[in-house]
This record gives structure tokens, C-alpha cells and sequence, in this order.
């Protein structure tokens, strides 16, 4: 059995995440309270807001993680969609735990003032083609900034932009006789050109981090691939990463390919797991969102 972890990204945030754990494992939590205020993630409604949203997501995959690998539960690869990468980062030891809640942080005031007062978003499409996709893409940037913002399965494909686009878009494929689009529970456009002034402001923060050397395989999403990146190699990755599509789909087809037969899904919400089993339909698939789950699928992976 070879496993491989995977952290989920922005939009399966909730108010309560982690409490339960943090409950019976609370000792993992003490090098997080002088980074992030923990009451946020448990108790407040503003969780929902990128600049809370995105640490606090951070903390929840790192410590579920950390507990795994204690039960002597140990990844052969990480990976992660989007802001899930980050955690995979973490978890290799490439950035430093407190560089990294900090630049997490960063990314998300980042995110959040380029796309305030936007007007933007994103919609999930399940099942569109994607030919009939590229066309309504190209019909809808004559509104304004449209892209493809995920490639997360077989089955869904993500799009963002500008909401005018994106509605002239949508439009474009209702005619065409495809209507299933489900709007996300983001705050703007996702990787898209909208974020191009907050890569910038991300890459000189990037480049003042000390990258180390990854202590596993890691996998990402600008390449859709496995990669052994130096220290340059890292800033560009997360320069571009912010601002073009994510390849998940292709990530987790290269994780397989390389010997990857047991995908645990590591986020707040199980939002990954349809996605792998509808890539990889023969791999083993485990989620791992809160206490329960946690308990159950370190006591099945230990006993394998």
C-alpha cells in the first residue's frame, strides 16, 4: 500500500471546524495560537472571509496530519487543490510552520483587496464537454475576464471570472443544452488574470522565505505533476499558481501512475473524494473531515 495525502482547499470552510478534534487532540493546536486566533475557526461567522478562510483551513489540514503520521499512518506523496498545496508544503517541510500560516495569511488579504467590489465568482459545470466549454469561454470574454479556473475531474470543470462573463457564459452553454452549474462558495475569481497584482505582492513575499529540501514527493497544480523544484522553482510555482488553472485532475492521474494506490482526502468538508474516484475509480479513497472520521480511517489504515 502506497498512501497519498491529499488537502482540500477554500470554499469547505465552516464555522465549528476542528472543535471536535481540537477537544481530544488539543495539544496539536499550541503552535497555532500565537498565529492565528483559534476562536475564529470555532466560533465565528467571518470564517468565511479569505483572510480567515484560508489559515484557518491551513491549521485544520496540517494538524488532522500531523495526528496521522504520529499513528504512524506515512504519505508517500502530498499533494492538494489549491490552497491545499500549501499544507502539502508544510507538511514536507519545505516552509517553515510559522513562515507559512504567515504567508497563507498574506495570500489571503492578497486574494481578498484584488478582488473586493469585483463583481466576480466561480461556478462548478458537471458533465460539460470540454470543447463546447472552450467555445462558450471565447463567446464569454466578450463580457469581460471568463477562464477555466479547476480541471478537477473527469466529470467537473471549474470556471471564473467577471459575473457578466461568467453569466454570458453560462447563457452560452443553457442554449447549447447544458445546464448544470453550481455557483461556489468563494469570494471572488479564483485563479484567474483578476489576480495578477496579488502574485506579485505574493512572489516578493516568496521570495524572502527559506525553501528546504521536500522530505516527500510533492505534486502540484501549475504542473498537474510531480515535480523536484529548488528554490526558484517554488516561488514560480506559487506566483503562477494563484493566478492560473489548477490541474487536479492531471495531479492525482500522475500520483497513480507513479504508484500511488490509497488517496486520503485531508480538508474540513469531503469535497475531494467524488472528484479522485471519478479519476482514479480503482484506487482505495478515504476522507478525513472531522473526529469521527479521523478515528475511523487511522484504525482501518493502521489494520491494512
Amino acid at each position: 500500500m502506497k498512501i497519498g495525502f491529499l488537502f482540500g482547499g477554500q470554499g469547505c470552510q465552516y464555522k465549528g471546524m476542528g472543535l471536535d478534534i481540537f477537544e481530544k487532540y488539543s495539544s496539536y493546536f499550541d503552535e497555532f495560537k500565537s498565529l492565528f486566533d483559534l476562536n475564529t475557526m470555532f466560533y465565528s461567522d467571518s470564517i468565511d472571509e479569505t483572510i480567515n478562510s484560508q489559515p484557518a483551513i491551513l491549521i485544520f489540514e496540517l494538524i488532522v496530519a500531523k495526528i496521522l503520521i504520529d499513528k504512524k499512518i506515512i504519505p508517500q506523496a502530498l499533494g492538494g487543490l489549491s490552497l491545499g498545496e500549501y499544507a502539502a508544503l508544510g507538511l514536507a517541510d519545505v516552509i517553515k510552520t510559522n513562515d507559512l500560516v504567515e504567508l497563507v495569511k498574506k495570500r489571503g488579504i492578497y486574494m481578498q483587496e484584488a478582488l473586493e467590489n469585483s463583481n466576480s465568482g466561480m461556478y462548478a459545470l458537471i458533465g460539460v464537454n470540454e470543447d463546447l466549454l472552450k467555445e462558450a469561454v471565447n463567446y464569454g470574454s466578450s463580457s469581460g475576464v471568463v477562464s477555466v479556473a479547476n480541471y478537477n475531474s473527469f466529470k467537473q470543470i471549474v470556471i471564473t471570472g467577471e459575473n457578466k462573463a461568467l453569466e454570458t457564459t453560462l447563457s452560452y452553454l443553457k442554449e447549447k443544452g447544458f445546464s448544470k452549474a453550481i455557483k461556489l462558495n468563494v469570494t471572488g475569481a479564483f485563479h484567474s488574470s483578476m489576480l495578477e497584482e496579488a502574485s506579485l505582492r505574493l512572489q516578493k513575499d516568496l521570495k524572502a522565505i527559506n525553501f528546504s529540501k521536500s522530505i516527500c514527493d510533492l505534486y502540484f497544480n501549475y504542473y498537474g505533476s510531480h515535480q523536484n523544484l529548488d528554490e526558484e522553482g517554488y516561488i514560480e510555482n506559487l506566483t503562477m499558481q494563484i493566478k492560473s488553472p489548477v490541474k487536479f485532475r492531471e495531479l492525482v492521474l500522475d500520483m497513480y501512475n507513479n504508484g500511488i494506490d490509497t488517496f486520503v482526502e485531508i480538508s474540513p468538508k469531503k469535497v475531494l473524494e467524488p472528484l479522485i474516484k471519478n479519476i482514479v475509480p480503482n484506487a482505495n479513497i478515504y476522507s478525513i473531515y472531522n473526529l469521527e472520521t479521523l478515528n475511523k480511517v487511522s484504525e482501518v489504515l493502521k489494520n491494512a
